[in-house]
């Protein structure tokens, strides 16, 4: 054969040494910390946080990146699926960790609102010498700041439990469902009933005038939008919640 007819010109040997699978095994060792002897339970963890967060990149180890090869690139702009099968697996996880982000944020905003316009309307009730719980609507404002707060500690244990590979053991993907599906509908229900007080507050019924337009018109530090923000934000953390277990649901029938 001829140079010419040669189907290369020359060969990359980097390319077929095992720096590439070292590097890889070093994120790995890497992500336990000061374990070097991951079980397969960790190993399973830190293999997905590798697929779900970025290619390999060089660390301490025993070699060092020295080039641009992708030894796990899963998820990027030039991101092609092999198989349906790995596409779903991934999408899902991607689902997830997006979502269980999200509602944490959502959650936290609907309480930091609601928080502050309960503290203030109390006070203001406290100076006026009356007890707030006799106007009704206190009992539902525990109860939504109590089903958020909830729901935060949920998202925050589910993020950890995915992370850990916990959700991998036998029943827990179920169990992370059910409990999704319960509390979805403990916030719709407190939500509805936050959004029922709001629209009380926003009826005339002093000479033609509001509870929000007398909050307004005093230049108080809590208002009416306070409400609708935690009523909005409410019904968000719900929905993001029910996607939640969707997705936990498809994955137990997908393992099935």
């Amino acid at each position: 054969m001829t140079k010419k007819e040669a189907p290369m010109n020359y060969i990359l040997t980097y390319k077929f040494s095992q720096d590439h699978l070292e590097l890889f095994f070093g994120a790995i060792r890497s992500s336990g910390g000061f374990n070097n002897n991951p079980t397969a339970e960790q190993f399973t963890a830190a293999y997905k946080r590798l697929l779900l967060r970025s290619s390999i990149q060089g660390r301490n180890g025993n070699c060092t990146k020295q080039d641009e090869t992708d030894t796990l690139e899963v998820i990027g702009d030039t991101y092609k699926a092999k198989s349906s099968t790995d596409s779903n697996i991934t999408n899902q996880m991607v689902m997830k960790q997006l979502v269980q982000d999200n509602t944490e944020i959502v959650l936290v905003v609907a309480i930091g609102t609601v928080g502050h316009f309960v503290k203030e309307d109390h006070d203001l009730v406290k100076e006026r010498l009356l007890d707030p719980y006799d106007f009704g609507a206190y009992g539902r404002y525990e109860f939504f700041l109590y089903t958020t707060s909830v729901g935060v500690i949920i998202a925050i244990l589910s993020l950890v439990a995915s992370i850990t590979g916990l959700l991998e053991k036998q029943g827990g993907t179920l169990a992370m469902a059910i409990v999704h599906a319960i509390w979805s509908l403990q916030l719709l229900v407190s939500t509805a009933l936050l959004a029922k007080v709001l629209a009380s507050a926003e009826k005339k019924v002093y000479i033609g005038t509001s509870t929000c337009d007398l909050l307004d018109d005093a230049n108080h530090d809590h208002t009416c939008s306070h409400l609708i923000s935690g009523v909005v934000f409410g019904f968000i953390g719900t929905i993001l919640f029910l996607v939640d277990t969707i997705v936990y649901t498809k994955t137990v029938l997908s393992t099935q």
